[in-house]
C-alpha cells in the first residue's frame, strides 16, 4: 500500500503585478505557515522569486535581507527553500511603486535580447540556482537548489526549460497541475492531457511520460462533481475566512474579472489544487486529500501529496491548522519535503 508523503509548498513572493509589500504579504504569514507547521511536525517548502529578489537587493535592501533572513531561518529549522521565478520583474521600473513587464509574465518568453538583466532562460535558471546555494549552503553544507516551479504555472512551451534544468542538475519540477488551464494569452498554461500519474519522468514535455530526465512531482487536484463543488463553495461563503492576511494589500493577475464571471466560474466544477491560501476550508483541503490518496492508495510505496499556497492570500489560519491537525492522525501520511522522496527509484 502506498505511503503519501503531504509536501507543503509556498509561493513566496509579493503579488505579480508588483503591489503588496515584503512584510505583511510574505514575512508575517509564511512565518505564520512556519509556526502552524511546526505544531504538528509538518515540513514546509518555500519557492521563492528570486527575480524580484534581485529588484529588491537593489531597490528595497531591508525587503530583500528579511527575504534572505527568512531563507536562513527556514533551512536551519528542517524547512527548505527552492527556485521560482517570475520573469516580469527582469524588466521593472520603481516610482514610488514597482511597474513590470507583462510581456515577461510567462517565462518562456525571456531571451537575453529583452530584459535589463541581459540573461537567457539558461542564464536565469542559473542565477537563480546559484543566489540560493550562495546563500544557504554556510547555513546547511547539504544544501541544494534541485527543484523548480515556474511562475503563474506558465512552463509551456517548456523544451527549452527542461533542458536547461536537466542541465544544471535540477532533480524535480513541480509546476503541473493536471487538469487545470488558464485561456489568457499573457498568462496560458494547458495542463489537461496531464498523465492520470502521481509523478513521471519527463525530457521535453510535462504531459510526456519518459523512462528518465527530470522528475515531475505535479501539485495535488481533484475535480470534484456539481453537487459536491456547490457544496465546498457554499462552505466557503459561510466560513468567511479571510483571503489575506492582515495589513497586505495588493492584488495579484493580468485583469479584472467580473463578478458575474467569478460566480460562473466558481460554480463550474473543475480541477481543484490542494490549496491552503485563498480562504479555502479544511472540508475542502481534507476532500480533496482523501479523494487524491482513494485515487492512488493501490499503488505501492511513496506518493507525493503536493499542497500548493501563497503566503500573500493566507488568512485562513484556522482552516489550516485543522488540516494539519487531521492529517497528522492519519496513518497513511507523513510530513516530507520534495528531498525526502527516493526520486532516483520512484
Amino acid at each position: 500500500m502506498a505511503t503519501f508523503k503531504l509536501i507543503i509548498s509556498a509561493d513566496h513572493e509579493i503579488f505579480g503585478n508588483g503591489s503588496g509589500d515584503v512584510n505583511h504579504c510574505m514575512v508575517k504569514p509564511t512565518k505564520k505557515l512556519q509556526e502552524i507547521a511546526d505544531k504538528y511536525g509538518a515540513k514546509i517548502t518555500l519557492f521563492t522569486d528570486v527575480c524580484e529578489y534581485w529588484v529588491f537587493e537593489k531597490e528595497k535592501p531591508d525587503w530583500a535581507n528579511a527575504i534572505k533572513s527568512q531563507w536562513v531561518d527556514f533551512i536551519k529549522n528542517g524547512h527548505d527553500v527552492q527556485l521560482h521565478l517570475h520573469p516580469q520583474w527582469l524588466n521593472y521600473k520603481y516610482q514610488n511603486e514597482f511597474i513590470v513587464d507583462n510581456s515577461l509574465w510567462r517565462l518562456p518568453n525571456v531571451k537575453n535580447s529583452n530584459n535589463d538583466f541581459k540573461l537567457t532562460i539558461f542564464q536565469l535558471l542559473e542565477k537563480g540556482k546559484i543566489t540560493l546555494e550562495s546563500s544557504l549552503l554556510e547555513t546547511n553544507q547539504n544544501y541544494s537548489c534541485n527543484t523548480f516551479r515556474a511562475g503563474g504555472w506558465c512552463i509551456q512551451p517548456e523544451q527549452e526549460i527542461l533542458e536547461a534544468l536537466i542541465a544544471l542538475n535540477f532533480k524535480i519540477d513541480s509546476t503541473v497541475a493536471p487538469g487545470n488551464s488558464n485561456p489568457n494569452p499573457h498568462s496560458w498554461f494547458n495542463f489537461e492531457n496531464a498523465p492520470n500519474l502521481p509523478f513521471w519522468f519527463v525530457k521535453d514535455s510535462v504531459l510526456k511520460k519518459e523512462s528518465n530526465g527530470i522528475l515531475e512531482m505535479p501539485i495535488t487536484t481533484i475535480k470534484p462533481d456539481f453537487f459536491t463543488n456547490l457544496y465546498l463553495l457554499i462552505e466557503k461563503v459561510l466560513q468567511k475566512h479571510p483571503k489575506k492576511p492582515e495589513n497586505c494589500i495588493g492584488k495579484a493577475g493580468l485583469g479584472k474579472k467580473s463578478k458575474i464571471s467569478k460566480i460562473i466560474e466558481a460554480l463550474k466544477p473543475s480541477p481543484k489544487m490542494l490549496n491552503f491560501s485563498d480562504a479555502t476550508t479544511a472540508k475542502e483541503m481534507i476532500y480533496i486529500a482523501k479523494k487524491y490518496i482513494q485515487k492512488f492508495d493501490s499503488q505501492k510505496g511513496d506518493i507525493p501529496l503536493v499542497m500548493i499556497g501563497h503566503p500573500k492570500t493566507f488568512g485562513n489560519y484556522e482552516a489550516f491548522d485543522e488540516f494539519l491537525k487531521w492529517a497528522s492522525s492519519n496513518p497513511k501520511i507523513e510530513f516530507s519535503l520534495y528531498s525526502d522522496l527516493n526520486i532516483e527509484t520512484a
